[in-house]
């Protein structure tokens, strides 16, 4: 019975598994309180077994309970007959390092899982060919449990183990040990992103997916959540590396498949859907989908806070990231109050996290941090806004000395969050160091990694430039926005829907750096062109890109009011009143519809 229960898991049949082996535990209980000598053994493994179903369908605490006990047992049994049963509380130790982890009990589930992973190796000492594939299991549970506790450098080593024995054990055996190793390519993969390997990371990701597509292929019950994890892995690599756009496709097929999987098995998919639609909406965000952000990440927040209020250990850190980056989306789409609500719950979930785990949760505090300070900078905060990205820029710093290579990106960004900050309150020179600073970092980030950090480097040279043309440095700044300007250039031929705004931004600012150096003509052209993509950006979104194009328009019009070009001028000059007057009226019908809803 029990071994049938065991088969249908294999094909994917997880109801049908789970009533099967349940049934077994009830015969194994029965038999056990008659004869204990006997029967104990074969409740321990039922009860193994039947932990394992009940994660496999979402019954977390459940499961985490029914391991507990069959550990219990199971130790019991080893301590009387060591040789015999070792390896079956190895394995079970195992299961419950699983458990623990994932109803957030992650310093419980790391000791369970390093007291696995010490018995499996002995035991794989003595029998290589019986205990090397328990061994690589063990260690991949253990690098996913340091990395939940942010012991980076030591989850890289210990995933880098488990692939070289997967690796191995698929060579002698590819159909038993495929998947294993397809799984742990995906844990190897996040390692090295997490500390600033992201090219290794893609190649592992992109390896998993092909694993994990061909095994779906044959068994598609069995592997098609293994694909989706591995799809929605593969997507976060790729945004990182700068590929957006194929990012959005395979993130986009991640959310498909985990929509379908939540659909027939809400409790043990509606984590993973909630997942990828964060990252999904990121994926958007990075291409100026803002619409379809929003509502993504909407999406993602509801089902993640359900989620929390069942199980808030497992799933607050969830539910604090998701609330950052619906903060980042709202702020975009002009609702700051909304966001600032987010960001501060953000922070005041990542604190407490961080309390009690701060080597696991400081990275998300600075993170979250850094999106308050922005939303309150965006809201006229500056005091609160430069306070708050100080204890950002400072929280970086303190992580650097852990690991550079992972956190040189971040400071770089709160950096120049906290040059904005100072710049915003008079403290130009700051500003003008902190920026000149940010730029430094961005440009070896950009050198090593261009497709990923390159948009980073020409947003901290378009700032750079604004704060050296407000410092009197004419020269200097000119030089720097028109690095800016061509570096944006580029990005926008690759990708305009997400780079054509930052490149008519600095269009913008370079035409007042030339016309402040007496370069009437190409202050002219350089406007010209900025009117002409702003034009362009507010045909399709007039209530985001109006108020830009406006701006243009009078600038143009001032500068064609030259000697023979008044009449130019004026017509400029009328069409930004005429498009203000129609910005308000949008923004009126805006605000009556957002009144007329919170009536109904």
């Amino acid at each position: 019975m029990l071994q049938h229960g065991t088969d249908l898991s294999t094909l994917g049949q997880r109801e049908a598994a789970l009533a099967t082996t349940q049934e077994a535990v009830g015969v194994a209980r029965a038999l056990a309180e008659q004869s204990p000598e006997a029967f104990l053994p074969a409740l321990a493994g039922s009860l193994t077994s039947l932990g394992a179903m009940q994660r496999e369908v979402g019954q977390r605490e459940t499961a985490l309970a029914t391991t507990q006990e069959a550990v219990g047992l199971t130790r019991a049994l080893a301590e009387r007959s060591p040789e015999t049963f070792l390896p079956a509380l190895a394995s079970s130790l195992s299961n419950l390092g699983l458990m623990q982890r994932e109803v957030g009990q992650r310093e419980a589930a790391l000791a369970t899982t390093q007291e696995a992973v010490g018995l499996t190796r002995t035991l794989a000492e003595r029998s290589p060919e019986t205990f090397l594939s328990d061994l690589a299991g063990s260690l991949a549970n253990l690098g996913l449990m340091q990395r939940a506790l942010g012991q980076r450098e030591s989850a890289l080593a210990t995933a880098q183990e488990a692939v070289a024995l997967h690796r191995a054990l698929a060579e002698r055996s590819p159909e038993a040990f495929l998947p294993a190793l397809a799984s742990s390519l995906t844990n190897l993969g996040l390692m090295q992103r997490e500390v600033g390997q992201p090219e290794g990371a893609l190649a592992m990701a992109q390896e998993a997916v092909a694993l994990h597509l061909a095994l779906t292929e044959g068994s598609p019950e069995a592997f098609l959540p293994d694909l989706a994890m591995s799809l929605n892995n593969l997507g976060t690599m790729q945004s990182e590396l700068g590929q957006r756009e194929a990012a959005l496709a395979t993130t986009q097929e991640a959310v498909g498949h985990y929509r379908a999987l939540a659909e027939r098995s809400p409790e043990a998919f509606l984590p993973d859907l909630a997942m990828s639609l964060n990252n999904l909406g990121t994926m958007q965000r990075a291409l100026g989908q803002r619409e379809a952000a929003l509502a993504t990440t909407q999406e993602a927040v509801g089902l993640t806070r359900a989620l929390a209020e069942g199980s808030p250990e497992a799933f607050l850190p969830d539910l604090a990231m998701s609330l950052n980056n619906l903060g980042m989306m709202q702020r975009e789409a002009g609702q700051p109050e909304g966001a600032l609500a987010m960001a501060q719950e953000a922070v005041a979930l990542h604190l407490a996290l961080t309390e009690g785990s701060p080597e696991a949760f400081l990275p998300d505090l600075a993170m979250s941090l850094t999106n308050l300070g922005t939303i309150q900078s965006a809201l006229g905060q500056r005091e609160a806004a430069l306070a708050t990205t100080q204890r950002a820029a400072v929280l970086y710093l303190a992580l650097m000395e852990r690991g550079p290579e992972t956190f040189v990106p971040a400071l770089a960004s709160s950096l120049q969050n906290l040059g904005t900050m100072q710049s915003a309150l008079g403290q130009g020179e700051a500003a003008l160091a902190m920026t000149q600073e940010a730029v430094a970092l961005h440009r070896v980030l950009a050198k090593r990694s261009p497709e990923a950090f390159l948009p980073d480097l020409a947003s901290s040279l378009h700032n750079l430039g604004v704060w050296q043309s407000e410092l009197g440095k004419r020269e200097a700044a000119l030089v720097t926005t028109q690095e800016a300007v061509a570096l944006r250039r580029g990005l926008a031929e690759g990708s305009p829907e997400a780079f054509l705004p930052d490149l008519a931004d600095s269009l913008h600012n370079l035409s007042g750096m030339q016309s402040a150096l007496g370069q009437r003509g190409e202050a002219l052209a350089t406007t010209q062109e900025a009117v002409a993509l702003r034009r362009g950006l507010a045909e399709g979104n007039p209530e985001a890109f109006l108020p830009a194009l406006v701006m243009s328009l009078n600038y143009l019009g001032s500068i064609l009011r030259q000697p023979g070009r008044g009449a130019e001028g004026d017509d400029a000059m009328r069409e930004a009143e005429s498009l203000n007057a129609h910005l308000e009226e949008l923004r009126k019908r805006s605000l009556s519809n957002v009144a007329a809803r919170n009536i109904t």
